[in-house]
């Protein structure tokens, strides 16, 4: 099993400044899938949303670039398994410890990087009171072996498309995701709401990162598709699947869809990252 993967990004056609930031990190050399991959829209006012997303990419990048670089590209390539990753619905664990991470909770892992990501925006806002206020989504999706851990707060997106449907592995952390939940509202009145940019959980607001860590197992064939709001609110989920499925190069599926996504008005800042499980 391997990986393939793309992101791009683009400031929209309403916007003139881009606060979305990007991570695509695909190890190479290895024996078998290991990769970083992550969204992050920053919120803010001008210059603050860029700066929070920034960060957020950047820790991400430091943290658990190192601990793939360090756990994955040194030992799996010898043969050894996937350090611990807690698995959701009752699936079995696979457990393969390694000597620089030692019976390693992939969940836990993940779990405190977003939490560092946190503490840093929020630093950054206390130590610039001219950034106060700043803030930004994430998610993001490291995948080891055939596991991928995914870890959302705010309401950027991550689906998996496999066998002709689409599905999101993340929960919108906004007040139109919770009325969904709570089955006041549709799914398609999500788009039109008049409340639907309000977040209620994000990087840099509370002490405390209300994240969301979930596991998916991969399988060949399937993709993951990491979004900002900015596609996912111009292009509906089976128009992605469409091109995903349709479009097989990574560069031109990310490319066709943030054109869909501006032609469809572009009124934020758009990313997408698209990674392939061959």
């Amino acid at each position: 099993m391997q990986l393939t993967a793309f992101a791009q990004t683009d400031h929209g056609r309403r916007r003139t400044q881009n606060q979305d930031n990007v991570l695509c990190y695909t190890l190479k050399g290895t024996s078998t899938a290991a990769g970083l991959y992550a969204v992050a829209d920053g919120m803010g006012g001008q210059n603050a949303g860029e700066i929070a997303s920034q960060i957020a990419i950047e820790t991400v990048r430091d943290e658990l670039g190192r601990f793939l670089d360090r756990t994955m590209g040194a030992k799996l390539a010898d043969g050894a398994d996937v350090v611990t990753g807690r698995l959701s619905d009752g699936a079995e664990e696979r457990t393969g410890a390694t000597e620089q991470a030692p019976d390693v909770s992939l969940v836990d892992v993940l779990g405190s990087a977003i939490q560092h990501c946190n503490e840093r925006v929020r630093e950054h806002g206390q130590r610039n009171p001219g950034n106060s206020g700043l803030g930004s989504t994430l998610t993001v999706a490291m995948v080891t072996g055939d596991l991928a851990l995914i870890g959302n707060i705010g309401d950027s997106r991550t689906y998996i498309v496999r066998d002709g449907e689409i599905r999101s592995l993340t929960q919108d952390h906004s007040l139109v995701g919770s009325l969904v939940r709570q089955g006041l509202i549709s799914e398609n009145d999500v788009y039109s709401h008049p409340h639907r940019n309000l977040i209620y959980s994000a990087l840099g607001t509370h002490p405390e990162a209300n994240a969301d860590v979930a596991v998916q197992r991969l399988q060949e064939g399937d993709t993951l598709l990491l979004c900002s709001d900015g596609l996912w609110e111009m292009v509906r989920d089976e128009d992605i699947r469409a091109v995903v499925e349709n479009v097989s190069d990574v560069e031109a599926a990310a490319t066709t869809l943030v054109g869909a996504a501006n032609a469809a008005g572009g009124v934020d800042n758009i990313s997408v990252v698209i990674v392939r499980v061959l």
